[in-house]
C-alpha cells in the first residue's frame, strides 16, 4: 500500500487534538532521530499489515495549527449573502490553506468557505444559496502551509 508524504503526515497531525502535543516515539517504524536534534520519516516502514513507503524527499513539514468558532448560522438569509465569524488561530497567516468543518451540517442550500483573514485570525462564512435559516454549528479549523 502506498501513500503520499504528505497524506500520511496531514493525517497524523490532524489526528492531534487542538491544544494538545504530539511526541513521536523515536527510532521506531516510522521515526528516527533524538529528542534533541531533527526527526526524519523512515522511507519503508511497516503499519499493522500493510508497509508504508514514503517517497524520496527533503524539506520542511507543514505545521498544522487548528482552533474553532463561536457558533455560526441560526438567523435567517438571503439567496447571496452570508453571514461570518472569526476565530483565534495562532499561528495562522495569510496565504495559509485552511479548512473548516462543522460540527452540525448547515442544510440543503448553504454552504461554507473560510480563510486567513489577519494574522492569527480565521474567518468562516456561511452561505445561502437560497433563501433559509443555516443551522446553528460550531466550525472546527485547521491551518496549513
Amino acid at each position: 500500500m502506498r501513500f503520499r508524504l504528505s497524506a500520511i503526515i496531514a493525517l497524523a497531525l490532524l489526528a492531534v487534538p487542538a491544544q494538545a502535543s504530539y511526541t513521536p516515539t523515536l527510532n521506531s517504524a516510522i521515526f528516527a532521530g533524538s529528542t534533541s536534534g531533527t526527526v526524519t520519516l523512515q522511507a519503508t516502514a511497516t503499519a499493522g499489515t500493510n508497509t508504508v513507503t514514503l517517497p524520496a524527499q527533503t524539506g520542511t513539514v507543514a505545521l498544522i495549527f487548528s482552533g474553532a468558532t463561536s457558533s455560526l448560522g441560526g438567523s435567517a438569509l438571503t439567496a447571496g449573502t452570508c453571514s461570518t465569524t472569526t476565530a483565534t488561530i495562532t499561528g495562522a497567516a495569510s496565504g495559509m490553506s485552511v479548512i473548516a468543518t462543522p460540527t452540525t451540517y448547515p442544510g440543503a442550500g448553504f454552504y461554507w468557505q473560510t480563510y486567513v483573514s489577519a494574522s492569527n485570525t480565521v474567518t468562516v462564512a456561511v452561505c445561502a444559496a437560497v433563501n433559509g435559516t443555516p443551522t446553528a454549528s460550531i466550525y472546527n479549523i485547521r491551518a496549513f502551509q
